[in-house]
């Protein structure tokens, strides 16, 4: 990778050495002066640096070099190329870097793994691991699988590949559980954090962001709440006044034309906002008092149920629009987005212009 840090582990000639400026750096037929900061002042004969070069180079993990005096060109140490600087490594302290490097120093396992960790949520790609690394894409591809087997990293994608170590997903999970927590105590009549609001916080690729709110959702940590995030115990704050209205909801809900109502007549209803009218529903919603379908349509529980065990106690295999009509006493207008409902919750199925019953 193209940088004009490097990290690299040294076996110096002479261990009193513990910064140096104005040494030439050879490597092949590569030879241009650098300057040396030692990660650590221990009186060893190996030593963990950061190199900077006048411009930025193009060296691969574990290319040798050789450190010399740049007035009498006598070698001074040998070491090994390990990393490309990060931003993240210049800030550690000095033992955490030490631990890093000696990580990088040995297999090519522990080296991708160290590289993984470094790259925090941010994970690491493959075209990255290529430039640092030479290794080929094959054998970065076995060393992931070696990996994953063991639990260390996580295989987001194959083709390129990418990766991110199970620390740091663990982390990034822990974080978005705060960070709707947090949302929760300075917006407590809000239903929760929406997936676009999550995204613009955790600048992480939309796979591995998707895959921590699915893991969140799985392990009870996290639920959907009328398309937002909430954390799992988190309700909505209601006034005494709203919660009547949730009673006419549910009420209008049960009563209205049809045992169905449209968004716009809750509106006007109780000159709520739209915003508002669809908390208080998915609020309805959470404790099972109505279901709503994909366009809107609303129905109460109870109704939808004993609409259920009717359609399963008819002994039909399937269902045209006609018959679904003159069941339920629907018109068309209602019985069409009823049909796609049950549909959508897997009662029925439809296949060509008829509603197969599951």
């Amino acid at each position: 990778m193209i940088s004009k840090f490097f990290d690299a582990r040294i076996i110096t000639k002479n261990k009193d050495i513990t910064s140096q400026a104005g040494v030439l750096l050879s490597s092949g037929s590569l030879t241009i002066p650098v300057s040396l900061l030692f990660y650590s002042d221990k009186k060893s004969m190996t030593k963990y640096s950061r190199i900077q070069f006048s411009s930025e180079m193009d060296l691969k993990w574990k290319d040798e070099f050789v450190i010399q005096d740049i007035k009498t060109k006598q070698e001074l140490g040998r070491g090994i190329i390990l990393a490309p600087v990060f931003e993240g490594i210049l800030k550690k302290e000095k033992k955490k870097k030490i631990d890093y490097l000696k990580k990088l120093s040995g297999s090519s396992e522990g080296m991708l793994q160290a590289l993984t960790c470094e790259k925090g949520i941010q994970g690491i790609s493959e075209r990255e691991l290529v430039e640092i690394t030479g290794i080929s894409e094959a054998e970065l591809r076995e060393l992931s699988q070696i990996l994953e087997a063991k639990g260390d990293v996580m295989i987001f994608s194959f083709s390129p590949l990418f990766l991110l170590s199970r620390e740091s997903f663990e982390y990034l999970c822990s974080r978005i559980v705060l960070f709707i927590e947090k949302y929760h105590r300075k917006n407590p009549r809000e239903t929760g954090v929406s997936r676009n609001h999550l995204k613009s916080r955790f600048k992480v690729p939309d796979n591995v962001l998707l895959l921590a709110v699915e893991a969140l959702i799985k392990n009870k940590k996290i639920k959907y709440s009328n398309e937002n995030l909430a954390v799992i115990d988190f309700n909505v704050e209601i006034t005494p006044e709203e919660e009547k209205i949730l009673k006419e909801m549910e009420i209008m809900t049960l009563k209205g034309e049809l045992q169905s109502v449209s968004m716009e007549e809750l509106q006007e209803r109780f000159r709520l906002s739209s915003k508002r009218v669809n908390q208080l529903l998915s609020i309805l919603i959470e404790r099972k008092k109505i279901v709503q379908g994909q366009d809107g349509f609303i129905l109460h529980s109870s109704w939808l149920e004993e609409l259920i065990q009717k359609i399963r106690d008819s002994d039909k295999a399937e269902l045209s629009v006609l018959e679904f009509k003159q069941m339920t006493g629907l018109t068309r207008k209602y019985a069409i987005p009823l049909l796609e409902l049950l549909d959508q919750i897997g009662i029925t199925r439809r296949v060509g212009t008829k509603h197969k019953i599951l």
